[in-house]
């Protein structure tokens, strides 16, 4: 059995900088802002994308040497991405001394990557570790091999989608595995989640063995054991593999050791979701300028999930107890999930192939906010599905597929909501509007009229356009986001011009802070914006069921993520909310 070794960790993953965000904005611009990351690589995109029949086909494995550390640009005036992502500049040399070293290339590649040396097969593999270096590269995808000092290789760059496949792994009578792990948690996610999977890395295929969360070992270059506990026996040798779930910079992986005694594990996901069932709700129709639930004007309250990608460090929240705890506790009577779609907005887009959202990452993205839909279906509440872009009109084939996808799953319930476009920066309405209608046409190919909603030009305020040529559906409404320290009566006065020439208004999004969504709550401003929003039945959902380092997220750092939580676990700005939220 080999000790952990501390190692050097992946230099591309491994600097994440604090969760704590410098985004700017500018004066009208809403923010939900995701954390600012030192040094997030460039990697390639974990788990690939959707094959046809809806499998999960392995994406490229890195090129070698082929992850620098990078550093962020100014941040964007929105503040709701992360800053743009370049190549790191040289270190400074430090005050009297010299520059610090680079850090190391990653290693090349064997000539052929899936000819690695194969794990020992064969019965008896009990007490047996099993290392990094026996990795199967050609199966494995979205992670590396890299060099541990004094000998040996470590798997880097587990990410969600992520997955390390090792081949001749024999299970029989084995009960628990212990995975020898590095994880600095004070930088990135306050916890990751994997699985590991048995017969291929095929999450809707494979079994399912047993979850586990990680926190942190104190450092990327210190490695621990975990102990997973198996949730079926197996019997017999074949392929086992490591998939992330949850969280960003999930773990690093040294090796793993089969063990015959029993564990304990984090849960087992069953990835083959179903629609639910669940109690009656109202209809929510447009009539005139205002949207009714079951014919009558009021407005609704609830909450925003943060983005669903694992990058940006919230998609942990995305599950059923969350959202039953939000409606339970915090009285919610809707919930919104943000699906992470591109971040492409002036001065601070993030690249698609490292944002990790829907074009790269479909499953993941689309799992995530399908647990949120079932969730609130379950326990009698509305529910937005929100296609979380900058620039929709760039992904519009994806989009009609995916919202034709979402309307014939569940255009039969009352609940379900969609939102087209979160928010247009410099889009046009002209062309904005020409996108909603080809989606809102495949939706309504399954869907008469459950509720749509359509974001509006510059970060959803110019509303005033929409309503001067509004879409020619009777059941839809458009967006209003708002950030209260920031946007005041000016705002609201717009919202009122639009109402009176005849559309509907629904808040999807909104902050307690200013438009980056850091600094404290205005509790004067909020309240001014919340005594509007009941005088003009517009509902609406605050941004965000988060526990970053932003004042706009309702948790504080390290709040479960499946809910009980006490009001010391709440930021102020969760504090805040939830009063509004309950006694609404």
């Amino acid at each position: 059995m080999r000790t952990p070794i501390v190692s050097r960790s992946l230099t591309s993953l491994l600097a994440l900088a604090s969760l704590s965000v410098a985004c700017s904005s500018a004066d009208g611009d809403d923010s939900d802002s995701p954390p600012s990351f030192v040094g997030l690589p460039a990697m390639p995109a974990p788990g690939g994308t959707l094959a046809p029949g809806g499998t999960l086909a392995p994406g490229g494995a890195p090129a070698p040497g082929g992850m620098p550390g990078l550093a962020p640009t100014a941040p964007g005036s929105e503040g709701q991405g992360t800053p743009s992502l370049t190549p790191a500049a040289p270190s400074a040399p430090a005050a009297g001394g010299a520059a610090a070293p680079a850090a190391p290339a990653a290693p090349a590649a064997p000539t052929d990557p899936g000819m690695m040396p194969a794990a020992p097969a064969g019965p008896g593999m009990l007490d047996v570790t099993i290392q990094a270096e026996t990795l199967n590269q050609t199966a494995s995808s979205g992670v590396g091999l890299f060099p541990v000092p004094g000998g040996g290789q470590y798997v880097g760059g587990i990410e969600v989608g992520s997955v390390a496949c090792f081949d001749n792994v024999d299970l029989t009578n084995v009960q628990s595995i212990d995975v020898s792990y590095g994880r600095d948690g004070s930088l990135v996610s306050s916890s990751g989640r994997f699985a590991i999977l048995w017969g291929g890395a095929d999450v809707t295929t494979a079994q399912n063995l047993g979850e586990k969360l990680t926190t942190t070992t104190g450092g990327w270059e210190t490695f621990q054991s975990i102990n997973v506990g198996l949730a079926r026996p197996v019997t017999g040798v074949g392929q086992l593999c490591f998939r992330g779930l949850q969280g960003n910079g999930i773990l690093n992986l040294v090796s793993f050791t089969l063990r015959g005694m029993p564990g304990a594990n984090d849960g087992v996901t069953d990835f083959n979701i179903a629609v639910p069932t669940g109690p009656a709700i109202a209809p929510v129709r447009v009539s005139g300028s205002q949207v009714t639930f079951g014919g009558q004007a009021t407005s609704v309250a609830g909450n925003s999930f943060f983005w669903s990608n694992g990058k940006y460090s919230a998609d942990q929240f995305y599950n059923a107890d969350t959202v039953k705890w939000l409606k339970e506790d915090w009285g919610s009577q809707i919930v919104r999930a943000a699906m992470a779609v591109d971040d492409n907005k002036p001065d601070g887009a993030t690249p698609l192939d490292q944002l990790g959202g829907y074009l790269t990452h479909p499953f993941d993205n689309e799992f995530n906010v399908r647990k949120v839909v079932n969730a609130a279906i379950e326990n009698g509440m509305y529910v937005i599905i929100d296609y979380h872009a900058h620039r929709a009109e760039d992904s519009r084939a994806q989009a009609v597929e995916f919202f034709g996808e979402m309307a014939s799953l569940y255009g039969s319930f009352n609940n379900v909501i969609y939102e087209v476009y979160n928010e247009p920066v410099n889009t046009g309405w002209p062309v904005i509007k020409d996108y909603a209608e080809d989606v809102i046409a495949a939706i309504r190919a399954n869907d008469p009229d459950n509720l749509v909603i359509v974001g509006t030009r510059f970060f959803s305020q110019e509303v005033e356009e929409a309503a001067d040529d509004p879409i020619n559906d009777p059941n839809v409404a458009y967006t209003l986001h708002f950030y209260a320290a920031s946007h005041g009566q000016d705002l609201r006065d717009k919202a009122l011009r639009a109402m009176n020439k005849g559309i509907a208004l629904f808040v999807t999004e909104w902050g307690t802070t200013d438009a980056s969504g850091q600094g404290q709550p205005n509790a004067g401003a909020t309240q001014a914006w919340m005594d509007f929003l009941k005088a003009n039945n517009i509902s609406h959902c605050n941004w965000s069921v988060a526990d970053l380092n932003q004042g706009s997220a309702g948790l504080l750092r390290g709040a479960s993520p499946s809910g009980g939580w006490s009001n010391a676990q709440l930021s102020q700005s969760g504090q805040l909310v939830k009063n509004i939220i309950s006694s609404w």
